[in-house]
This record gives structure tokens, C-alpha cells and sequence, in this order.
């Protein structure tokens, strides 16, 4: 088996003693997934941007089990990339299948981001130290049985109405503890002096005997302002004193939300890009501890807005800045001066496995 399995996240499974392959019936990917039954490598034809998120592997047998992740990012099309490509997701099992008896390998899935196709989400944006409140917009709270609020991709509960009162209750939850408020009219969830740590997804369950309506909300932080003269040093930091051990960190420029640096913590890994024209070459430093960035020597051309998204298995964090670089203390140059039209994306590994839209994994 491979990682915790639940019916919104299993893909495919291999039961070798009866000689089987069953996949899930998901329409996001119905007729795009398949298993070799020889070796246990799975493939996800004609990718998709929403394919992107960790793809957690579990090979068992008699005596034990063996576990591995793939962090698959899916991006736009290169021109130059041929359709008929084809990656995998490899396990390279065939020997240890002859050798140890595996009765079972099968493939789940944790999404990142948002697919479409399932409930609308709605993003709300909030300045760092300010107050949020998360509507749920109903008008008669009393038809359902119990309203439950959830944060990140585990869907750790947070906050709820139990069945059938009016009380509130919050999960003792140190990242959100002492900021929640619950309105037990209106099932509302306030969340206060937000910081990047209450930056991410969350979700509404509406339950009732023979309903439940879901509705999902995306809580992203209002850009932070760097302000530089040129040729001095920004810094561009997460706030974050402790991350995940195996988050991804990824920052991005620009209109196009071009890839400039990334650093996955599981493999110890940093990589920086120079972005187009070179403009940020051997310019950008990655702190492996925070995953806060420095743009040394900076130059006008630095102006502009900055994106990070910070991806674990635990939850997904979100904060913008938009950084102005000054030529002197008199002189501001304005961020749309100095962004190019013409950027492109970045088209260099992404993750520990990047594919394109259109393509096959």
C-alpha cells in the first residue's frame, strides 16, 4: 500500500497475490493514469497544470514496507518541448517484487493547489497583523447539524459547531491559537493578527443527515513593501522561523510568475535561476533554514512583485512583496517601469520531477 490512503486521494493499486490493478474512478484524471504491473512505475498522460502536487508511493509485502514521494510540478508548454514526450514516475521495483514477495503497490495522491472542477475557492487577501472573517453565507445556520472549518491539505478541523448546538469549539492548534473566532449564528470564521503561518487553504463543511456542502477559501497576504536604494542588499523574508522538513520552496517574478529560486528541503537542495536577459545571474541567495531571499547588488530592474508559495505535506503558505529599487534617496523607480512584457517562464527543473502541460508523466 502507499501512504494514507482515503477515497479523495487514492489513484492506482497493484494486488500482485490475486493478480489485479484497480484504479481510482477520479474524473480529474479518469482514462490519463496507468500501471505498469511489471515494474510499478505509474504514468499520467496528457498532464495537466492541476496535475501538480505530491505523489506519495507505499510497495508492501510480507516482512515490510517501503515508501516513496514525488513533488510533480506541472508547467506551461515550452516551444521547443516535443508533445509526444514522455516522463514516468518510476519505482524501479521488478527486482525487489521477484525477490521479496510484494503483494501490494499502489499509488495516492495529496494536492498543493486548487482543481478545477470541484467547489469553487475563494481568495481573500489581508494585511499581515490585521483580521480576516471567512463567510460562510448562509442565512438559516440552524438547517445543518454541525458546520466544521479545516486548514491546510490534511484538513486538520480548526474550528466547528458540534451537532446539534450552538456551542463553539476550536482544536488546539498552536498556529492558530488565541487568532480564531467562530460566530455561532452564522457558522463565520474570524481569523486575527493573520501572519503567514494562517496563510493557505481552507475549507467549509456544511453537514446535514443526507447533505454536506463543502466551500473552499484561499487567505493570501497583501504584498509586503521593500523598499532598496541601488546597489544595496534586499532581503525578502518569510517570517517563518521553523519550516517542514520536506516543504518546497518556490519564488517567483513578475507578471508571469517566472521560477528565480527554489530550494527543496527534503533532498537539501537549492537552485537558482538567472531569470531573463540574466538579469538575476549569481545575484540571489536562499536560505535553507527560512526560505527567505536576498537579491545582493541590486538594480532597478529588481523592481517589482515577488511571489512565494511554500508547499509541505502539512499545508501551503502564500505572501507577495513588491520590492522598489531607488537610484537615489530622492529618486523612485516605479515597479511597472522596469517589468518586461516579454518575459517568459522559466523552463529548468522545478521540483524533483517537472513536466509540461499537454505532455505525460
Amino acid at each position: 500500500m502507499f501512504g494514507p490512503l482515503s477515497p479523495d486521494t487514492f489513484l492506482a493499486e497493484i494486488n500482485t497475490t490475486l493478480g489485479q490493478i484497480s484504479y481510482s474512478d477520479d474524473v480529474r484524471l479518469r482514462n490519463r493514469v496507468r500501471l505498469d504491473d511489471q515494474s510499478g512505475s505509474l504514468t499520467i498522460s496528457n498532464s495537466r497544470s492541476t496535475d501538480t502536487g505530491l505523489y506519495q508511493l507505499q510497495i508492501t509485502n510480507s516482512k515490510e514496507t517501503f515508501y516513496k514521494r514525488y513533488n510533480v510540478f506541472v508547467e506551461a508548454p515550452d516551444p521547443g518541448l516535443s508533445s509526444g514526450g514522455l516522463a514516468l514516475i518510476c519505482v524501479f521495483v521488478l527486482m525487489i517484487v521477484a525477490a521479496a514477495g510484494i503483494t501490494g503497490v499502489c499509488y495516492s495522491r495529496r494536492k498543493y493547489s486548487r482543481l478545477k472542477g470541484t467547489d469553487e475557492m475563494k481568495t481573500e487577501e489581508v494585511s499581515e497583523g490585521d483580521s480576516v472573517t471567512l463567510h460562510t453565507g448562509i442565512t438559516e445556520p440552524q438547517k445543518y447539524d454541525q458546520i466544521l472549518w479545516s486548514f491546510g491539505p490534511r484538513g486538520s478541523v480548526i474550528a466547528q459547531i458540534p451537532e446539534r448546538t450552538s456551542k463553539t469549539s476550536f482544536r488546539d492548534d498552536e498556529r492558530f491559537r488565541g487568532r480564531l473566532q467562530l460566530d455561532s449564528e452564522t457558522g463565520d470564521l474570524t481569523i486575527r493578527d493573520v501572519k503567514i503561518t494562517q496563510s493557505g487553504d481552507y475549507q467549509l463543511k456544511l453537514i446535514r443527515a443526507r447533505q454536506t456542502k463543502s466551500r473552499k477559501f484561499k487567505l493570501i497576504l497583501y504584498e509586503n513593501k521593500v523598499s532598496v536604494t541601488e546597489g544595496d542588499r534586499a532581503e525578502l523574508n518569510t517570517d517563518v522561523s521553523e519550516l517542514q522538513r520536506d516543504a518546497l520552496i518556490l519564488w517567483m517574478f513578475g507578471p508571469r510568475d517566472s521560477l528565480i529560486a527554489k530550494a527543496d528541503l527534503e533532498n537539501r537542495k537549492i537552485s537558482t535561476y538567472d531569470g531573463v536577459g540574466g538579469r538575476f545571474r549569481d545575484r540571489l541567495q536562499l536560505d535553507l533554514q527560512t526560505g527567505s531571499l536576498s537579491i545582493t547588488n541590486t538594480t532597478n530592474t529588481d523592481s517589482g512583485l515577488y511571489k512565494l508559495k511554500i508547499i509541505s505535506s502539512r499545508e501551503t503558505r502564500y505572501k507577495r512583496f513588491r520590492v522598489t529599487v531607488c537610484e537615489d534617496r530622492e529618486r523612485v523607480i516605479h515597479p511597472e517601469d522596469t517589468v518586461e512584457s516579454s518575459q517568459r517562464e522559466n523552463t529548468e527543473e522545478i521540483a524533483l520531477l517537472k513536466i509540461y502541460s499537454g505532455t505525460s508523466v
